[in-house]
This record gives C-alpha cells, sequence and structure tokens, in this order.
C-alpha cells in the first residue's frame, strides 16, 4: 500500500474515470444552468435551466427560483411554457421577474409573478427583442433589438425583412466589412439600444425612444456581447452603453467605447473614452451614482490584452486605472451595497 496520497490518486483517479465515463448522449442531455439573478433584498435567485429533450431533438430553457433564506429549500420551476424563457431580471420590488420569451410567436418581454401563476406580455412588437434590462425604479424597460439603420419604426423593419423573403433575387451587394460575423450574415441591420415606459400594469406603454441614436454600431457588440455591456444610471435617467463604431475599419479594429445617453432618447450618446483606442466593456455603475467602473485594454487592435478596472467620479470626470499593478484581467464587475467595494 502506497504512503503517498498523491500517489494513490494518481493510481485511483483513470480507475475511478473509467467507472464513471461520460458517453456524448450523456453529456448532451446535462441540464445546463446559467443568467443567474438575485432579488432586490437578497433573498432568492432566479436561473434559466436549459434541458435537452433528445427524442424531439431540442432543447428548452425555463426560469426556476431558488429561496436563499431557507435552509434545505428545493428550487422550483417558474415557468413551463414549450418555447424558450431566458434573460430574467428582477422588478425593483421583487414581486416580478421579466424574462424574453418566443411563445407569442417571435422574442418578446415577458413577466410573470414571483408567487407563480400565468405570464403576462409586456411588448409586442413587429420584431425580435433582446438583452433586457429594468430600471432601477422599474419605471421603464431597456432592450436591444435589430434593425435597418435608415427605418423609422420597426414595423419598417418587418416590411423591408418581410419583401427580402419573398424576393425572387437572393444575391446580397456588400460595400464593406463585414459581411459575416461568426454564425451570421450581415444582412444591414444594426443591433439598436431602446427604452420603452411601463404603466401600472407591467406592459409598455407608448412608442420605444431608439437610445443609440445614429451610432453606426451594435449595442451589444457581436458576435458575443450581452446585457453585461449596458448599464442604467442609479436614478435610472442615463444609460451607459459599450459600442464599437462601425467603417471600413471595423474588422481590424477593437475600439470599444463608453457612451452615455438620457435614458429617453431625448440627446445624442456621448462618447466617455474617445481617448482610448482598444477596448472598454462591461460599464457598472455604484449605488449612489456617483461612480461608473469598467473593463478596460490598453492596446489598440490586440484582443488578448488585459483587462484593467477603470473607475470614473462622475461629478468631476476624473479617471483612473485601479488594478494597474494586477497581473491578470477582471471579469465580471458588481458594486457592494455600500457603492465603496467593487467585486470582479
Amino acid at each position: 500500500m502506497t504512503k503517498n496520497p498523491l500517489l494513490a490518486a494518481s493510481v485511483l483517479l483513470p480507475a475511478a474515470a473509467m467507472a464513471q465515463e461520460l458517453t456524448p448522449t450523456q453529456l448532451a442531455s446535462l441540464a445546463r444552468l446559467s443568467d443567474p439573478q438575485t432579488s432586490p433584498d437578497g433573498s432568492a435567485v432566479v436561473y434559466v435551466l436549459r434541458e435537452t429533450d433528445l427524442e424531439q431533438n431540442r432543447g428548452r430553457s425555463d426560469l426556476w427560483l431558488l429561496d436563499l433564506g431557507a435552509p434545505g429549500a428545493e428550487p422550483r420551476r417558474l415557468t413551463s411554457h414549450e418555447e424558450n424563457d431566458t434573460a430574467p431580471h428582477w422588478s425593483a420590488d421583487g414581486e416580478f421577474v421579466y424574462f424574453i420569451s418566443g411563445r407569442s410567436g417571435s422574442d418578446q418581454v415577458w413577466r410573470i409573478s414571483t408567487r407563480g401563476g400565468e405570464a403576462t406580455q409586456v411588448t409586442d412588437y413587429p420584431i425580435d427583442v433582446a438583452s433586457l434590462l429594468l430600471a432601477p425604479h422599474g419605471n421603464r424597460i431597456a432592450f436591444t433589438a435589430r434593425v435597418f439603420p435608415d427605418c423609422e419604426d420597426f414595423t419598417c423593419t418587418r416590411e423591408r425583412l418581410d419583401r427580402e423573403q419573398d424576393s425572387p433575387r437572393s444575391g446580397l451587394l456588400y460595400d464593406r466589412l463585414f459581411v459575416r460575423h461568426w454564425d451570421a450574415w450581415n444582412d444591414g441591420r444594426r443591433s439598436a439600444l431602446f427604452t420603452v415606459e411601463l404603466g401600472e400594469d407591467g406592459k409598455a406603454r407608448g412608442a420605444p425612444a431608439e437610445v443609440s441614436g445614429d451610432l453606426d454600431g451594435d449595442v451589444p457588440s457581436v458576435p458575443f456581447g450581452g446585457r453585461e455591456e449596458i448599464a442604467f444610471s442609479a436614478d435610472g435617467d442615463t444609460l451607459y452603453f459599450a459600442l464599437r463604431e462601425a467603417g471600413r475599419n471595423e474588422p481590424r479594429s477593437t475600439n470599444l467605447d463608453i457612451f452615455s445617453a438620457p435614458a429617453d432618447g431625448s440627446a445624442p450618446p456621448e462618447n466617455l473614452t474617445a481617448a482610448n483606442d482598444a477596448v472598454d466593456t462591461h460599464p457598472v455603475v455604484s449605488p449612489d451614482g456617483a461612480i461608473l467602473a469598467w473593463a478596460s485594454m490598453s492596446r489598440a487592435g490586440y484582443e488578448s490584452d488585459q483587462l484593467d478596472v477603470m473607475v470614473r467620479d462622475l461629478s468631476t470626470g476624473e479617471t483612473r486605472n485601479v488594478t494597474a499593478d494586477w497581473d491578470r484581467s477582471v471579469g465580471d464587475l458588481v458594486f457592494g451595497p455600500d457603492a465603496a467595494t467593487l467585486y470582479v
């Protein structure tokens, strides 16, 4: 019998691994958890659970809720529709969860009570919505949608898509790159940032306002960006978002910038990081509304550069790098409730 525990482990692990061999079918069948979102009071967490039905050859995503204050509590299913439910976001009072679902035939915003019951539809637009974010006071939502830049409303984009689908012509003329982003061909649309007010019933009220304005770029960035690139100010009156301006140099550029704009779309966006030609992304605002933090690179054109934490005093504009002496990149950024601590 060996006296070296490390050697014993090296002998036993291969046998254990062989006994617990994971087949491709088992791997494909594993349930996958993602996008955990803690309630405003920290008492519960809602998350997305994706399950795979091999016989139907499809996956399905539902929302689940776990009570963090009850020892031994079991997660309970919050949604059970056959269409995918994703992107959960808590209401300010913790009574509802807003989410994106395809249950109406297109991806729209829905909400459901945390006590259960049926979900109700919040938006009803002729095009899909994505990247859902709720304002701190719950009076409006921010979302992104892919639109043709020269269209004045969503109906224009929908009608053009329908005409192109019915057209006998299949050719496209490209006069600049990108032609394709990973698995998606460029069809002339851009992902733009919008907000819409919510009524007392929690449903969208009035026409959405385009917050990203005339900027030539995608919010969130493609192909991998998400709602982590968008943040509301503490009072909900301002939106901060990351965007890489397009143009002929887009395929060679890593120059994402942080922009700020009124949440009601009443003024054009302002570039807060124009002095940096490298990546600036993942904006977060402190709970007291005084500090904006984000992840930033310093070498333009270098996708693998280290991501440092930049913080900006929103009243003075003073900006500093608080991880300049670190030897590794940061990931997600989250302010603590005291506004003096930043978790990375």
